[in-house]
This record gives C-alpha cells, structure tokens and sequence, in this order.
C-alpha cells in the first residue's frame, strides 16, 4: 500500500526550502523569504503544531520588516549618516526569520535527540 504524501508536510518543506534559500540574498529575496515563512506558518496551523503562534508572530514581524522595506527603498536616495534612523524600520524582518530558524532548528532537534 502506498503512503500518501500530507498536503501540510509539502507546504511545511517548500517553506523551509525557501526560507534557506534567504540566506543567500536576504535583502534582494525577501519575498522569497516571507513566502516561506507564510508556507511554514500555514503548514504548522493546519497541523495544530506548539509552535503555530510562534511562527504566527515571527511571519508578521518578516511580513511587515518587508512592507516597511520596500517602502523605505521607494522613499529614493537618502543619506545612510543624515537618516540612519530609517534603517531601524527594516528590524522586524531579520528578527522573524531569526526566531523562525531558530524555532525550526529546535525543532529539528527535538525530532532526532529522542533517537
């Protein structure tokens, strides 16, 4: 009898897939990247995973560090020294992919320390 494969376990693998693939180029393809933490954070509400709202929280903080970077890059030239303030927008995007790898590097761990 074949085994089937779960919808939420290739949407869970195409997220981290995409989300490594960030390392890269993090800045040029964070949609990749918010992509991937949405595919993460979809698979782990399905599946009634522990850390649903961890991911949850952590796919906002990329969502939006991407918005407010690409609003600041719309904003045109600016000084880095004059506006270094501007910068700080983009903060939440490196800390929600941070905690995502985190959570899912615990996880994995978790999954293969019970061996």
């Amino acid at each position: 009898m074949k085994n089937k494969i779960k919808w939420t376990r290739v949407v869970f693998t195409t997220g981290v897939v995409a989300l490594l693939i960030g390392i890269f180029n993090p800045l040029g393809w964070s949609v990749v990247v918010a992509t991937g933490a949405f595919l993460v954070t979809l698979s782990a509400l399905a599946e009634n995973d522990r850390h649903r709202y961890l991911y949850l929280a952590s796919t906002f903080l990329v969502i939006s560090g991407v918005i407010l970077m690409y609003f600041v890059s719309s904003l045109g030239n600016y000084e880095i020294q004059g506006e270094w303030w501007w910068n700080l927008m983009i903060i939440p995007y490196p800390v929600g992919w941070i905690v995502i790898m985190a959570t899912l590097l615990i996880k994995l761990i978790q999954k293969y320390g019970k061996q």
